[in-house]
């Protein structure tokens, strides 16, 4: 019985040889061909990788343009954002040391004084009871300190017309007044009670550049 023919490896190798126009005779040649093809040379290609798409100069351009619009919305309202906690952060921090100077009043039986300074932004406790390095006295620089950045922008206190306020022994103040902050044009109004000396905060409130001049 009759069985069809195989391609065998070694027939397979003889007609590429044949195909080369090479004559597959001599087993030196046989044993070069079947390492020639253990190390793939007959193996087929594999298939050539598409290159990927760049982006052109006109969408990078578009992009850019895009992106600055964007920020161009976004920073009044990021602006506006830190301001608003700023100004927060900073009549937080006035209204516990105008209850900080109360309290000291009272438990040193002695008077204690907050004072203002619109030029430099500051304002200084005096006559407090000594830190560990024997100071009586501190000072909060709101416009320096990077956490506040907030300016002392109006300081009334119409009974005394001075820019301070002292409490007595009893925590009395000598005269009610206001304290106005500013960071951008937002503002917040920190309101010393004239009888109870307690420290009120307002509400932020954005102010013009006319009205912040005024304060």
């Amino acid at each position: 019985m009759h069985h069809p023919s195989r391609i065998t490896p070694s027939r397979d190798r003889e007609g590429v040889v044949a195909r080369l126009g090479v004559r597959a005779a001599g087993p030196c040649l046989q044993i070069h061909l079947r390492q020639t093809d253990r190390i793939g040379l007959f193996r087929p290609l594999p298939p050539p990788q598409t290159p990927h798409a760049a982006f052109t100069l006109i969408e990078v351009v578009l992009v850019l343009v895009i992106m600055s619009l964007l920020m161009a919305v976004a920073q009044p309202r990021i602006a506006s954002y830190v301001n608003n906690d700023r100004v927060r952060r900073s009549a937080d921090r006035l209204a516990m040391d105008l209850r900080l100077a109360q309290s000291e009043a009272i438990k040193q039986q002695a008077v204690v004084t907050i004072s203002f300074d619109t030029t430099q932004d500051t304002y200084t406790l005096t006559n407090l009871s000594p830190d560990s390095q024997g100071a009586t006295e501190r000072t909060v620089a709101l416009g320096s300190d990077s956490y506040y950045r907030t300016s002392v922008a109006g300081v009334v206190f119409p009974v005394k017309g001075l820019k301070s306020v002292s409490f007595d022994s009893f925590g009395s103040p000598d005269s009610g007044g206001t304290i106005t902050l500013a960071s951008g044009r937002i503002t917040c109004t920190i309101t010393v009670d004239s009888v109870t000396g307690r420290p009120t905060v307002s509400a932020l409130s954005y102010k013009t550049v006319s009205e912040l001049e005024a304060l």
